[in-house]
């Protein structure tokens, strides 16, 4: 396996792809492969079985997109001597890669690009590109905490090095995810940047990463590696961080309680598991009251995953049979086929990505603060605050979600 060479493969006849494949090229570690497509790419790749079953049900664009950035992996990896193989979707939607080799897929602006390298060399690897597009107003504050935007140049350049921090955020997310086991949030971590020299690093967070960008070609192309963490420098993994575990605070029964993330710190102390009443019904016996709670968390995010990854198959699974969506414009859509047309034919956005800033769970409730920002089929765009409801069964699937934009209509 070559350790020391860069190789940089760009196929298609996408002057993008050839520009972006070797921007990400001169950002990543060496010994790292790279490979870029551009979404002209011809015929669709074939898929593996294993990968055709994540987007039997996706939309077009979004099965073209998957297979196309499936192929660009298949070529980095050959860059670092493997033969083509399948590369299957992990628990929380990452790429799992053969043993020995860390590394990424992003796509955007109609461009796939794939990065990866020995973990012998690099403890992990991200990369993201993004259009370079400035972030909107509203989409800003959900995404920079308040000391990233501190970091910000003043006056119209803002929101475009905005987008900087959230390509960076994204590239860091793929380095910590694979290593903590754990989904992070755009507030969780914060980076440190250096604009002027085309760096970032994080600056909160589990442990160091850094990173560099480039803004060119039309596209924000940000790449983060781990300093080597200790663990890792002796052939061992790095420990998992547990998820957060959200325990209610006590609250009269007509407030709603505040929640907060804390790690698990084993039994739930008897205030709490009596301020959130008694467990579900069905739930196991070692599970504490707060376990159960995260574990609708987890569900409600695995949802929005699976919207923006256009799997309908796999977020209607989320849904009790005769669960109940109220959404501003719509009648009540009631039963996974009523679900399932308005996800495949009715619903507006053809593409987008949701952002989580803020969740509380309580009594099989959960409630959802977010973002979104994506396009629309006929060719607009809609950047937007939401915020969610779902009402869990025992058994764990939404029996109920009301949704509400916040817009200015009355």
């Amino acid at each position: 396996m070559n350790t020391t060479a860069l190789n940089t493969t760009v196929l298609g006849t996408a002057a993008a792809a050839a520009a972006v494949g070797l921007h990400v090229a001169s950002l990543a570690p060496r010994g790292a492969a790279v490979a870029a497509l551009g979404g002209d790419f011809g015929p669709l790749p074939p898929l593996h079985p294993e990968e055709e079953d994540v987007v039997r049900t996706a939309v077009a664009d979004r099965r073209r997109e998957f297979a196309v950035g499936r192929h660009s992996a298949r070529i980095a990896l050959g860059g670092l001597g493997f033969a083509p193989r399948v590369i299957r979707r992990g628990p929380g939607g990452a790429p799992v890669w053969p043993p020995g080799v860390v590394g990424s897929i992003t796509h955007a602006g109609g461009v796939c690009a794939a990065a990866v390298a020995p973990a012998a060399d690099v403890a992990g690897l991200g990369i993201d590109i993004e259009p370079a597009e400035p972030l909107p107003d509203e989409v800003l504050t959900l995404v920079c905490t308040p000391g990233e935007r501190h970091q910000l140049p003043p006056g119209p350049a803002a929101p475009l090095f905005a987008k900087v921090v959230f390509s960076a955020k994204e590239s860091v997310y793929k380095v910590l995810s694979p290593l903590t086991g754990r989904f992070w949030d755009f507030h969780d971590v914060e980076l440190a940047l250096d604009l002027p020299g085309g760096g970032f690093r994080l600056d909160r967070g589990p442990f160091p990463v850094h990173g560099r960008f480039r803004v060119a070609d039309g596209f924000v192309i940000t790449v983060a590696r781990p300093e080597r963490p200790r663990a890792l420098t002796t052939g061992g993994t790095l420990p998992a961080v547990p998820p957060p575990v959200l325990v209610p605070a006590p609250a009269s029964p007509s407030v709603s309680a505040p929640v907060r993330a804390v790690p698990d710190p084993g039994p739930v102390p008897a205030s709490a598991r009596a301020a959130a009443g008694p467990a579900p019904e069905g739930t196991p016996p070692q599970m504490t009251v707060a376990q159960h709670l995260s574990a609708d968390v987890e569900k409600v995010r695995s949802y929005y995953r699976l919207v923006d990854e256009g799997d309908v198959e796999g977020l209607l699974a989320l849904f009790a049979p005769d669960a109940v969506y109220h959404r501003p414009g719509y009648e009540p859509l009631t039963g996974r086929a009523e679900l399932g047309r308005f996800y495949r034919e009715e619903r507006v956005v053809a593409r987008g990505r949701h952002t989580v800033t803020s969740v509380t769970a309580a009594g099989g409730a959960v409630a959802v603060q977010g973002g979104f920002r994506g396009e629309l089929r006929d060719g607009g765009t809609v950047a937007l605050r939401y915020a969610d409801f779902f009402a869990l069964s025992p058994e764990g699937l939404f029996t109920r979600r009301d949704t509400y934009f916040f817009a200015p209509l009355v």
